[in-house]
C-alpha cells in the first residue's frame, strides 16, 4: 500500500507496470477499518492505469495487487498529481503557467468526439484520457475515443500567460475517386 495526502479537486493519475504478474490498481480512502473503494482498475496485460479527481481531503491509499490476488513480484509505480481547472468547448480560456511551466484543464466529452486545440502562448500540449493515458494528436486535432472526463495538459514558460480555445470538429468519410472541395474555418 502506498499512502498520499489528497486534496479535494486534485487529480491523481496512477500507473503500474510489471513483467512478473497481471497487476490491478485500487484507490481507497478512509480509516483502514472503514475504507471505501473509490476506483479499481484491471487493464489487460502487464500494466494498469487509473485517474480520478478527488472529491475529499484526506489520506488516500493506492493498492497494487495481482489479478484475483494471484502472482506477485517486482513492479514500477508512477504517480502524477495536479489541480485542473474546468473548461468548455468553443469558449476561450486564459491562465498562467505554474512555476514548472504547466497548466491543466478538464472537460467532459462524448465518445468519438474530435477536438481542435487553438493555443497562444503555449509551447506544447497533450490530452489525457479518462484513465490518464496520453492520446495521440495530429496537428491541432485529437479524437476522444470514450465518454468521460479528459484533461488538457499545457506546457510553456513558467509564470507566463496563455489563451486556449477547444473546438468540436467533425470527421467525414472519403470515397475513392470522389473529389471534395471544402474550406477550413479558423
Amino acid at each position: 500500500r502506498w499512502a498520499i495526502e489528497g486534496k479535494a479537486g486534485e487529480t491523481v493519475v496512477v500507473w503500474v507496470r510489471t513483467s512478473d504478474f497481471d497487476p490491478t490498481l485500487e484507490l481507497v480512502v478512509g480509516p483502514e477499518d472503514e475504507e471505501r473503494l473509490l476506483l479499481s482498475c484491471d487493464d489487460d496485460g502487464s500494466e494498469a492505469r487509473l485517474a480520478l479527481r478527488l472529491s475529499e481531503d484526506g489520506e488516500h491509499r493506492i493498492r497494487v495487487r495481482g489479478l484475483e490476488d494471484r502472482g506477485g513480484g517486482n513492479y514500477t509505480l508512477q504517480l502524477q498529481r495536479f489541480r485542473a481547472q474546468p473548461c468548455a468547448l468553443d469558449q476561450a480560456f486564459v491562465g498562467t503557467f505554474d512555476k514548472d511551466g504547466r497548466a491543466y484543464h478538464y472537460l467532459e466529452a462524448a465518445a468519438d468526439q474530435m477536438l481542435t486545440v487553438d493555443a497562444q502562448g503555449v509551447q506544447g500540449w497533450q490530452v489525457l484520457d479518462p484513465k490518464g493515458g496520453q492520446l495521440p494528436a495530429w496537428s491541432r486535432a485529437v479524437t476522444l475515443p470514450h465518454a468521460g472526463e479528459y484533461v488538457l495538459a499545457l506546457f510553456g514558460a513558467k509564470d507566463s500567460r496563455y489563451e486556449v480555445t477547444l473546438r468540436s470538429a467533425r470527421r467525414r468519410g472519403l470515397v475513392d475517386d470522389d473529389p471534395h472541395a471544402e474550406a477550413l474555418d479558423r
